[in-house]
């Protein structure tokens, strides 16, 4: 069975992606993705560990997939957006909110610290991703509602049958 990681390392190659992990440390980036000819590489720092190498590795393949490509200095306009649409992209592949709903009511995830630790991921990466969701108007101070909603039909009867057995001393 493959680690996370491994599995995210197959999907860069299924998108014709070659990952090298041989971005120096001392570089203030952690990956860069880019085109050399027909080739489509993405370098990424091997010391990363997996919670932060995840998220760079897919906001990379992000700007395979969901923007202009290479982005190599920010100083223009379409590179800021270039930026923001592969970040955006990993952001909804790794973080759409309703991996925020179930964690948030399964596991009673309340803080980024809890978000993190419940998806393994980077908590800068969880605050990002909060703050993109709340830009886009999916943020709940509650999710039991919109859990709800993505739950079986069944979940309130769940509910009750929860309290009714801790009520009579069975749980």
């Amino acid at each position: 069975m493959l680690t996370r990681k491994e599995q995210f390392l197959v999907l860069a190659d299924e998108h014709g992606l070659t990952v090298y992990d041989k971005l120096p440390s001392e570089y203030p980036i952690n990956g860069l993705y880019i085109e050399k000819g027909e080739r489509k590489i993405i370098l990424m720092k091997a010391s990363l560990p997996d919670s932060k190498y995840i998220p760079v590795l897919i906001e990379e393949i992000g700007h395979y997939v969901a923007s202009q490509g290479v982005v190599v200095e920010l100083d223009g306009v379409d590179c800021i957006k270039s930026e923001n649409y592969g970040r955006s992209w990993a952001i909804e592949y790794l973080l759409p909110i309703c991996k925020f709903t179930f964690a948030s009511v399964l596991f009673g995830c309340q803080t980024s610290a809890d978000y993190a630790e419940a998806f393994s991921l980077d908590e800068e990466f969880v605050k990002d991703a909060i703050e993109y969701h709340k830009q886009k108007g999916n943020w709940m101070n509650s999710f039991e509602t919109f859990f709800q909603l993505l739950a079986k039909p069944n979940y309130r009867e769940i509910l009750r049958r929860n309290k009714m057995k801790s009520k009579d001393g069975l749980l």
